[in-house]
């Protein structure tokens, strides 16, 4: 075994014909100042996404046979990790790669700040030198706005700034975190799993936090347009979801009903939807449907340890 080889971290990267990123992925997390196990999930692709990373020493595919969404098949690693003793879980988007020493400080730093249930590192676009996009209106909106200040300065005051929230194209989580807040809500397929488990994990006094020497790189401009985001149907039920556990969460039924309502409106009158008056009713008829499969969901089913 490589002599960086480490057992108490673990990556977790699912696929879906992520042939394009998926070398450079895999090779930069092989050619890290440690190498920790990697558990690839590959949601049922028509490429060559499980032909590379069979091509990896460190790699164990898990293949499904369906699409199962991003959260569902994030929780088949984490918890195969999981019952194997892991201690650290860095999950990461194929459409990646990650400089030498990342997953090393993020380990670091995540054993050293017990009370950080989610640290990021900075997320880069792929021309490797601006911020991500959607990484910098999450940080954006952390309301002393430290980190940024930091970051254009070109000098870093601390090593771990705590954010609101990041998105889950790479977070360090740790084993206690899980075993505290549970895993993705597999209610969500596809978008809003991170913001849910991440309010769950702040619920249980974790804070979210982007670590300072720490940086990935994320690819988002070959991915084309996204499907999901132009299926109006699948955008409805995610801001329901949302909406639905915000409700739940705070006992504020009007206030949410309100909101939702103007999201409906908004997305059923909008220049993309051909069919306004039928759309509106589909909405209006489904949100007793989502709310009521959210409220009678088992939560025992979000537990990393089902064992």
């Amino acid at each position: 075994m490589n002599r960086n080889y480490t057992d108490e971290c673990c990556v977790i990267i699912v696929t879906y014909n992520g042939e394009p990123w998926l070398e450079r992925c895999l090779k930069s997390i092989d050619e890290g100042t440690v190498r920790p196990k990697v558990y690839l999930i590959d949601n049922c692709s028509v490429d060559r996404s499980v032909e590379i990373a069979s091509r990896f020493q460190n790699v164990e595919v898990l293949a499904n046979n369906e699409n199962l969404g991003f959260g569902k098949a994030n929780n088949l690693g984490i918890r195969k990790a999981f019952s194997l003793g892991c201690k650290y879980f860095f999950l990461l988007n194929q459409d990646t790669h990650v400089e030498s020493d990342a997953v090393e400080n993020l380990m670091q730093s995540s054993h050293q700040n017990k009370d950080y249930g989610i640290i990021s590192p900075i997320h880069k676009d792929g021309g490797l030198i601006h911020l991500d996009d959607l990484f910098y209106r999450y940080v954006k909106k952390e309301r002393q706005q430290t980190f940024l200040i930091d970051y254009e300065a070109g000098q870093f005051r601390r090593d771990l700034y705590e954010v609101p929230f990041v998105n889950a194209a790479a977070w360090m989580v740790s084993r206690k975190c899980f075993e505290d807040a549970g895993v993705f809500h597999p209610l969500f397929y596809h978008y809003g799993e991170d913001n849910n488990l991440a309010q769950r994990i702040m619920k249980q006094g974790y804070k979210i936090g982007v670590l300072s020497n720490a940086t990935i790189y994320h690819h988002r401009e070959k991915r084309g347009d996204n499907p999901f985001k132009k299926d109006l149907k699948v955008m409805l039920k995610w801001k329901m979801m949302i909406n639905v556990f915000q409700y739940l969460e705070t006992g504020s039924p009007i206030k949410h009903r309100i909101l939702i309502l103007i999201d409906i409106f908004k997305m059923a009158f909008s220049a993309e939807n051909p069919n306004s008056i039928s759309f509106f009713k589909f909405a209006i008829k489904n949100w007793r449907r989502v709310h009521k499969e959210v409220k009678s969901f088992d939560k025992n089913q979000l537990k990393v340890d089902v064992s």
